[in-house]
């Protein structure tokens, strides 16, 4: 039997299913824009599962993805908008892929096209950090998931408040979702996908590159959007969010779609 997955369940309307990234929530990821989402839509903001939630031998992300699909349709009829951030854009691609009656648009935000070999080493010192040490991976994700230029502004006394908050917020279940993210083919997932794909970018983010999203779109992905911020677009841009989903919720209508 396929698992169900913890939802905060909101709203009524068009149905948005939220999906965060590794070492969040969705309470912490979409705390900014969830109420007005969900003045106006059914928002179902899911929660990555940890090892206790899961099978014996572990989660893989096509067990996630079954997942996140049995969580959807026990809810909810008809396509959805499915929208993910950092891993859980891989997430919700793979669950588009393989239930392609379940999304009728997809909006990835914040997740790199391929994994380069920066990537690569962030993720793994972040997977070491989080067994050793939750106050250096702490200074390692706000150094890496923030804007920059936002950064820079902060008082050593606020920098040092946010790092001792993003240490508390560290989910018990990263670790499962540090493995998964080894398991992520994000471009060759959309390029089989039926569902119209959207990409949100932050113009600061330091682990995702917008070239290579930039020679992609009209193709596999029908629009990039550019964002101020960091990593953590979707939390310096909630207005921006509520205003994309409320574009995109809506079912398309099959005869405007383009060839």
């Amino acid at each position: 039997m396929t698992a169900s997955l913890e939802v905060i369940d909101r709203g009524e309307g068009p149905a948005v299913v939220l999906v965060h990234g590794a070492g969040a929530t969705a309470a912490t990821t979409f705390a900014a824009s969830l109420p007005a989402l969900a003045r106006g839509h059914r928002v179902l903001a899911v929660d990555l599962p940890g090892e206790e939630d899961g099978p014996a031998d572990g989660w893989t992300l096509d067990a996630v993805a079954d997942a996140l699909a049995a969580t959807v349709v026990s809810r909810v009829d008809g396509p959805v908008l499915l929208l993910g951030h950092s891993l859980g854009a891989s997430v919700i691609a793979r669950t588009a892929l393989r239930h392609p009656q379940l999304a009728h648009r997809v909006v990835v935000v914040a997740a790199p096209w391929s994994t380069d070999s920066r990537l690569w080493l962030t993720t793994r010192l972040w997977r070491r950090l989080y067994t050793i040490d939750r106050t250096a991976l702490a200074e390692h994700l706000v150094l890496s998931t923030t804007s920059p230029s936002w950064l820079a502004t902060l008082h050593r006394d606020d920098a040092a408040d946010l790092v001792r908050l993003a240490a508390e917020l560290v989910p018990g279940s990263t670790g499962v979702h540090l493995q998964l993210a080894e398991q992520t083919d994000l471009a060759g997932d959309l390029a089989g996908l039926e569902a119209e794909v959207h990409v949100v970018l932050g113009e600061e983010d330091q682990l995702v590159p917008t070239a290579p999203w930039a020679a992609v779109e009209g193709s596999t992905v029908r629009q990039v959007h550019i964002w101020p911020g960091g990593h953590d677009v979707l939390a310096q841009n909630p207005h921006e969010l509520v205003a994309l989903v409320a574009r995109l919720a809506t079912i398309p209508d099959p005869s405007r779609r383009s060839a």
